[in-house]
């Protein structure tokens, strides 16, 4: 009977043991966080040394757009290296010729003086068309502004765009005379001759 006493005993001890050391193990994994062992299938969260690695003109701008800036550039800069400059022209046209024919102006790469001999060699025969008129209208006179046009094969055209003199035949003579005027050849393709006179 005692030694059926000393065992109970002893079993009670033992269960007694057993409850403690389980309360122990429970309290000592809530205090450790419960943590759980990592998954193969977990994401770390990125730190912030990580983040600043990264750096910070990557999202500024896209490659792309940056692309197309510099190339807008570099094409306006080609433009402005690729015009062609303006052939250069043998003879000075800044200056208005004056002689007693009147005042010769000319837009274009031409002789100046081969234009001033070439009117010279008309003069006459102008001056032949306002004697014309002169005798329609005894009171006729004032200034004319010939225009003429010249390229590779010689006169190209022939205007009048100012007469003070009111006479269509007086103007349609002058341009019938000046059609077959001799003309040095221009430089670069044509040339203007504007040549305004008086009678």
């Amino acid at each position: 009977m005692r030694r059926a006493f000393r065992w109970m005993r002893r079993w009670e001890a033992v269960r007694s043991l057993s409850l403690v050391l389980a309360v122990a193990w429970a309290g000592s994994t809530a205090a450790c966080g419960g943590a759980k062992p990592r998954q193969a299938g977990d994401s770390e969260m990125p730190t912030a040394a990580h983040d600043a690695e990264t750096p910070s003109d990557m999202s500024a701008e896209p490659p792309e757009e940056r692309g197309k800036r510099s190339g807008s550039t570099d094409s306006a800069a080609s433009t402005d290296t690729d015009s062609a400059p303006e052939a250069p022209c043998s003879f000075d046209t800044a200056k208005p010729l004056e002689g007693p024919m009147g005042t010769i102006r000319i837009a274009g790469c031409i002789s100046p003086s081969g234009v001033m001999d070439s009117i010279k060699f008309k003069w006459h025969a102008v001056s032949a068309c306002f004697d014309d008129a002169r005798k329609a209208d005894s009171k006729a006179k004032g200034a004319v502004e010939i225009r003429i046009g010249v390229g590779k094969k010689g006169v190209r055209s022939v205007q009048v765009p100012r007469s003070e003199i009111p006479s269509d035949a007086f103007i349609q003579c002058v341009i019938d005379t000046l059609r077959d005027m001799p003309m040095p050849k221009p430089e670069h393709d044509t040339a203007t001759v504007v040549w305004t006179t008086k009678f």
